[in-house]
């Protein structure tokens, strides 16, 4: 189901190829991922190994990417959940011209317009560059979801392997919050990445009988995605 080693090793494989795609900004870019090391949190590492990997698929697919870490935290991403006008670092879409056309975050708060203080601190997102991300600056999410290969002995899950109906639900209501799922533009070619779709994400199992409620509500879920 993907060790810590494992998903560590695969950021660290990823951020040699990311480095001979991107065009990194102003800072020394050696180590990029190197917070990663640090990470104590094993749903984290997921979290940011699936990040890289939906950026590495951007690419693949015909997206221009670049690495921007020109902010007050440098080359550092969030490690829980955060405001974007604190200055973590991210990956861009730039078009034909050069011009940034769409931030690719990971664990940045969306907010929402009609509820004060409400957020959503999405695992990744595709937003049109703004400062401080609102629903109308939302294109894309996806919601990573680690599931520990060995179950604590006092977990009362029935099947703890599987991602539960209660996460589907509540990636449901973010969805509907912030007025998802948006028409692709042209400019944003998902087509043939990991996630082309809103999706919810696991190392471990999904249940199929949930297929038709993740179809219905406009997402997907997909399981064994790691390293």
């Amino acid at each position: 189901m993907a060790t810590r080693d494992e998903l560590i090793n695969s950021i660290n494989s990823m951020s040699d190829y990311l480095n001979t795609i991107s065009m990194w900004y102003t800072r020394p870019h050696s180590e990029p991922f190197g917070h990663i090391e640090t990470s104590k949190q094993t749903s984290y590492i997921y979290e940011f190994y699936c990040y890289v990997r939906f950026v590495k698929d951007l690419s693949n697919v015909g997206n221009s990417i670049a690495f921007v870490c020109t902010g007050a935290k440098g080359n550092n991403f969030p490690m829980g959940p955060s405001e974007k006008n604190e200055g973590w670092a991210k990956f861009v879409i730039k078009d034909e011209t050069d011009n940034i056309i769409y931030d690719v975050c990971g664990g940045v708060n969306i907010h929402s317009i009609k509820i004060p203080h409400y957020t959503y601190a999405a695992d990744i997102s595709i937003q049109i560059p703004c400062v401080v991300p609102y629903e109308n600056d939302l294109m894309h999410i996806i919601d990573a979801k680690y599931i520990d290969p060995i179950p604590k002995p006092d977990s009362k899950k029935k099947d703890p392997h599987k991602l539960p109906i209660r996460q589907l639900r509540e990636f449901r209501a973010v969805i509907s919050d912030f007025k998802l799922p948006k028409i692709c533009p042209t400019n944003l070619i998902l087509n043939g990445t990991c996630f082309q779709e809103l999706t919810i994400v696991t190392n471990g199992e999904i249940d199929p009988n949930h297929n038709n409620y993740a179809l219905n509500f406009c997402f997907k879920q997909i399981d064994h995605f790691k390293p």
